[in-house]
């Protein structure tokens, strides 16, 4: 849809979506490759890393009974968002003008991130 829009010379300035679309990276990474600003909710029990894990099937350990281990772990502890955003100071936000409307200016308290998730499909990592 937004393709087609582009297509027919729609014009605007960034994309907006709910957790929907912001809870998975495949639209995010769709609009990024159309070179469009966006700003995608994400859900807030989302599971993020704040360094790109490396996720591989553990080695089976020697003497150890059991199955030999077939899902893949990261070496790293992912944090859900509002986790995350528990451990923010005040500081840590940027007071953003947004547009101008009859009672002044419309303001947003942002913060952003490099974050990774891990997209369980085969294994890989996107960040978002």
């Amino acid at each position: 849809m937004v393709k087609e829009h582009i297509e027919i010379g729609v014009h605007f300035d960034f994309i907006n979506g709910d957790g929907l679309y912001g809870n998975r990276y495949i639209f995010g990474k769709g609009v990024n490759a159309l070179g469009k600003s966006y700003v995608l909710d994400v859900n807030c029990n989302q599971q993020v890393y704040l360094q790109k894990p490396a996720i591989k099937i553990p080695e089976a350990q020697e003497g150890k009974r059991g199955h030999k281990p077939t899902l893949p772990k990261s070496d790293v502890e992912g944090i859900s968002v509002v986790g995350y955003e528990k451990t923010l100071q005040k500081s840590d936000y940027k007071e953003v003008r947004i547009r101008p409307t009859t009672k002044g200016w419309l303001t947003a308290l942002i913060h952003m991130a490099k974050v990774w998730e891990w997209v369980e499909k085969g294994g890989d990592l996107e960040a978002i």
